[in-house]
């Protein structure tokens, strides 16, 4: 089923956001801060929640009417506009970053994303509710033979 592999999808881009937020966290944690490596994450973890929103814009235009998953889709929809602001305000100004803000900010989109992780499992379990494996084609399974 297509929208269970798009929701599968977006599960694996955010465990991507997750790590990637993580690893700035421990930019973050340097003394000096290396501000090259700073903006590289903070510029891969956008490219990480636009391709999220790409995924779940998808999955919203390919799931069936009536589909169990469409209000979780929507609740993942205004879940990543606040992601994607909190990205975005990771960007350093002109006057450097603040680390004590940037920290905060770094903590609750670590909270964000496992939210996200949980709520799109919800949506893979309401996206296949109902659905039957292929039947079976009678034919027997291929076997392994050990040599």
């Amino acid at each position: 089923m297509a929208l269970a592999s798009g929701i599968q999808s977006n599960i694996a881009d955010q465990n991507n956001e997750l790590a990637t937020v993580s690893a700035l966290g421990n930019v973050l944690a340097q003394s000096p801060i290396d501000m090259t490596l700073y903006s590289a994450t903070q510029a891969s973890l956008l490219n990480f929640v636009n391709k999220g929103i790409a995924i779940r814009e998808n999955n919203q235009k390919i799931a069936p009417p009536g589909n169990g998953a469409i209000a979780g889709l929507a609740t993942v929809a205004m879940a990543q506009m606040t992601e994607l602001n909190l990205t975005m305000s990771l960007v350093i100004a002109a006057n450097g970053t603040d680390v004590a803000k940037a920290n905060q900010t770094v903590e609750s989109l670590k909270g964000d994303f496992k939210g996200g992780i949980v709520q799109n499992m919800k949506n893979l379990a309401a996206a296949t509710a109902g659905c039957t494996p292929p039947a079976a084609t009678g034919k027997p399974a291929a076997r392994s033979v050990a040599y």
